[in-house]
Order: C-alpha cells, then structure tokens, then sequence
C-alpha cells in the first residue's frame, strides 16, 4: 500500500506505516488543519480565534471579541484590548480617559495620575512628557507646568524651583540656575534679582548676596565682585555703596582700607581726601 495524505482538520508528526494501524490525528479543540499533510495543527487561539467545528480552519469570535492563548471554546471569547462589556453581550470601546490591556470581560481602567488617553479604544494611556503635569485619574490631557516650576514625565504635579534657581518659560523639564550677580532666596521664582548696591555675587546658583567687605564698595546693581576704596578714601563697615573721602589731619596711602592715619605730631593734612 502507499502513503495517504492526511486529510484537512488532521496530522501527523512521525514517521510510520498505515500497516502498523499508525493513522492521522484528529487536530485539538482550538486547533486547525486548513492544508492536506500537515505535521502540526495551528493553535488559532495566537490570533486571537477558534477553530471550526471540524477543526479545518480558524474563525474570529463575535465582533470586538478574541480569545486568549489557550482559549479553545465559544464562552472563551471575551472582549479584546481596549474594548469592554456591555448591553446584549457585545463589546465596546473604552472612553477617553481610561485604557484596558488585557482579553477579559472586565471594565476599563481609568488613567493614573500622571497619564492620559485622549481618544476611545486605546490599550494603554499615555505619558504626560516632561514640563506637563496631570494630578487626576480619567484625564483624557496634560496640562502645563507654569513659569518657575518643571516636571518628568509622568508627573502627577510640578516641581517648584529651589532657591538659587528660576524658571521664566512654561512647559520646562528643569529650572535654570541664577547668573553670577543674581539670586534667588525662594521657591518658585520666574527670574532671580540682582544683588543691590553694596554687595555682590561671583558664582551661580546662589540664595544670597555676600556684602563688601570694608575698605571696599560697591555702587552698582547686579555686580560679581567690590571694588577697592582708592587712597585718600575709607570705608569703615561692611556692605559700603561708596568711599569716604579721609577727613582733614588724616590720610590713606594704600587702597583697600578700612580706616584713615592720623597725622603725626609736626604734621598736618589741611584738605579732605589726603593720601599721605
């Protein structure tokens, strides 16, 4: 005798002869053989389907339905992603604001905080990107970081800027540090302000202004460093706006002084300012 090929709905995965009673398999439930000869049956629950009543091909479940791997019988179709029960056994899609990722008869599931969907049926939501913020579930938008805070992605919230820092866009994924001769001493803040006269900052970042030193000052807004009281001039305490000239029987021949010399016996200093 020769061999037969096995017929649709069947298989066969070794070697024998029909002598030896060896005969093709029925395919399993879930299973289908739509080609003659076959070595394995299609498991058609990986596509989401059943098998026909003699196994021969695959068939879909009932609109918006599929089966999980593994599913095998009509009453394991179940709503597929993105889809949910309804009236009349039917299925239909999630609303905006919520997902579902998983093959069951169960409802939707809101967006976390953090997170939106923005159109129905969707699988899973989506991320709020950096400089968005969403603190509700269900959200179907992100909203905006305002000027002087920023946030990750998926954020529930915006992040204030921490003193020493600001930010004057909206929408921002971190805060800029203050340039040297600003400052910022509060959370939050759109800009940084200037250090005011008598005083000054040469690094970035800073919460605080560092006052002149005496024998120096320092008569403008906003400036990194002091500048040094020239002889003839004092300035007797910290954070000076501008020199004293030395009054008369006095003077200064160095810069950067804090006091002004009396003038030693047998010698005067008839004018303010002297320098020796």
């Amino acid at each position: 005798p020769t061999c037969e090929t096995c017929r649709f709905g069947k298989f066969k995965n070794f070697t024998g002869s029909l002598e030896k009673g060896d005969k093709c398999a029925d395919c399993a439930d879930g299973h289908a053989a739509n080609t003659t000869g076959r070595t394995a049956c299609t498991d058609c629950s990986e596509t989401g389907q059943l098998s026909d009543g003699a196994n021969y091909q695959c068939k879909s479940c009932d609109e918006n339905k599929q089966v999980n791997v593994g599913g095998k019988k009509e009453e394991d179709c179940k709503c597929k992603k993105g889809y949910q029960p309804g009236t009349s056994n039917q299925c239909f899609q999630c609303e905006a604001g919520f997902y579902k990722n998983v093959i069951a008869d169960t409802p939707c599931d809101q967006c976390e905080a953090g997170k939106f969907s923005n159109s129905v049926g969707q699988e899973q939501c989506s991320s709020c990107r950096s400089g968005k913020y969403q603190p509700n579930t269900s959200a179907t938008r992100c909203e905006t970081c305002s000027v002087g805070t920023f946030s990750h992605p998926n954020a529930a919230n915006c992040t204030l800027c921490r003193p020493g820092q600001y930010n004057n866009d909206t929408a921002q994924d971190s805060c800029r540090e203050c340039e040297p001769g600003t400052i910022s001493n509060a959370s939050g803040l759109s800009s940084c302000v200037s250090c005011p006269p008598g005083s000054y900052q040469n690094q970035r970042g800073k919460i605080e202004c560092i006052y002149c030193l005496p024998g120096s000052y320092q008569p403008e807004h906003g400036k990194t460093s002091c500048r040094l009281c020239a002889p003839g001039n004092f300035s007797a305490h910290s954070g000076s706006k501008q020199c004293d000239l030395c009054a008369e029987g006095s003077f200064a021949n160095v810069v950067n002084t804090s006091t002004c010399t009396k003038c030693v016996a047998g010698k005067y200093a008839p004018s303010l300012g002297a320098r020796s």
